[in-house]
């Protein structure tokens, strides 16, 4: 039985995941903690959006339980390949799920590119550990367009 798609996705398309540092190894690979299947895996559709834009609404999102806003210093993003999550029994479905709330809600973002990969066995989070590439971002920028957005 394959996976279900909810989405127009080729192979070649590409989930941003953001991760926290302490969820980062030294050499910049992720750990297997930075993939939970809780509530379906939260990731970012290349399509609708880039790296940095991804990292920027970690930063305008506000820390669980808190007023705070998340630091988007402390996170990177990590790509995953549609054609290589396929590969990986066990997961259910990609589905496209963009958010959308008018008006937006203040520390939680809307995300039109945002995706949901479901999975239940957390065993699977060392096979997209293994497939997850580091993406470089323009900190610079996403510092930039966090602090012009928040204020």
């Amino acid at each position: 039985m394959g996976i279900a798609i909810n989405g127009d996705f080729t192979d070649d398309c590409l989930l941003y995941r953001n991760s926290h540092i302490q969820f980062i190894n030294d050499d910049l690979t992720a750990k297997a903690a930075a993939f939970s299947p809780k509530e379906g895996m939260s990731t970012d559709w290349d399509r609708y959006t880039s790296a940095e834009e991804s990292l920027i609404r970690v930063g305008l999102t506000k820390k669980h339980g808190s007023e705070n806003f998340k630091d988007p210093n402390m996170f990177k993003i990590f790509s995953l390949k549609i054609e290589d999550i396929q590969m990986i029994q066990g997961v259910s479905s990609i589905d496209f799920t963009p958010i959308n709330n008018t008006p937006e809600i203040l520390g939680s973002p809307n995300n039109p590119s945002h995706t949901d990969v479901w999975f239940t066995d957390v065993e699977l989070r060392v096979k997209f550990a293994g497939i997850a590439i580091n993406v470089p971002v323009n900190i610079e920028l996403v510092n930039l367009a966090v602090a012009y957005s928040v204020k």
